[in-house]
């Protein structure tokens, strides 16, 4: 049942109220009905921000580009790792736009914390900060610089060899 239905102007469109009372029920192949709910009166209001159809243009239009949030852009990465394959010792060079706290963690292939660099104060500019990994077997391994500031982190795939 509908009342009060609305005209073609859009100052009904605004303001048009709609009285609804309904049953609907949901099936699901094989297993008959699997809902069922009764509507009683309800009151619904239908506010249109804005319209355009032609040349005939009303209320507010809001460009697309304004209804997403704009996110701020991730700095690219600076971080490398050499050499790469490595040995018994890796080099991570970094830059840093601020002065911040920054830690070092390498993780086996399973996700294993195998060696760390506790985060100390690092000025900022480029950096370049040793690992030590004599007696770590050879294989595949992630190196996490954790920029702790920033709250982020970068994570580079490196190679140990013998």
């Amino acid at each position: 049942m509908r009342c009060n239905t609305p005209t073609a102007d859009s100052t009904s469109l605004l303001n048009g109220s709609n009285l609804d009372a309904g049953y609907f029920a949901l099936t699901a192949p094989g297993l008959g009905q699997t809902q069922e709910e009764y509507r009683s009166f309800t009151t619904e209001t239908t506010v249109l921000l804005g319209y355009r159809k032609g040349p005939e243009t009303w209320g507010q239009l809001t460009p697309f580009a304004q209804l997403l949030p704009v996110r701020a852009s991730r700095p690219a990465s600076t971080t490398a790792a050499f050499p790469n394959p490595f040995g018994s010792e890796i080099q991570v060079v970094f830059t840093l736009a601020s002065p911040q706290p920054v830690g070092l963690e390498l993780h086996d292939v399973l996700g294993r914390l195998v060696r760390e660099v506790a985060a100390a104060p690092q000025p900022a500019g480029a950096r370049q900060l040793p690992l030590p990994t004599a007696g770590l077997p050879v294989g595949v391994y992630s190196l996490h610089l954790r920029l702790l500031q920033e709250g982020r982190t970068e994570v580079l795939r490196v190679l140990k060899t013998q």
